[in-house]
């Protein structure tokens, strides 16, 4: 590609100007230059199109990840609930068993105060027999 700005049309060639008639404004680059450019162009063109392909796998993957969560969510909700249950069934375990343990331990007095009576009850039915034998 050529590139040429000025206000009015360029030479021919370079070689055929004048230098006096040479313009500052005319720009004529040599086939080599233009060849390298190309190139450049090509090149830059050929970069271009793989980081627009690295963006589209980006936003795929991006895309991807925020299905993947979405889906989490209920998940995530059904298993916060899970916890909540088991943790109130594991604060309740230990009242319920605090309240066994009461019971257990009042039936146990009971028992020992029956028992206890029941010995004095004994021991005072044996003097009353000793003493009348």
């Amino acid at each position: 590609m050529i590139k040429i700005t000025a206000l009015q049309e360029p030479p021919d060639s370079v070689e055929k100007c004048n230098p006096r008639e040479q313009n500052p404004r005319y720009k004529v680059e040599s086939e080599n230059n233009v060849t390298r450019r190309v190139k450049l162009y090509n090149k830059l063109h050929n970069t271009l199109d793989e980081l627009k392909d690295k963006n589209s796998d980006l936003v795929q993957s991006l895309s991807n990840q925020v299905t993947y969560v979405k889906k989490l969510d209920p998940v995530i909700g059904i298993n916060s609930q899970a916890v909540a249950n088991l943790t109130t069934v594991i604060k309740d375990n230990p009242v319920h068993l605090h309240e066994k343990f009461q019971n257990i331990t009042k039936d146990i007095a009971w028992l020992h105060f029956t028992v206890q009576g029941q010995t004095a009850l004994f021991t005072a039915v044996r003097q009353i027999e000793f003493s009348l034998l």
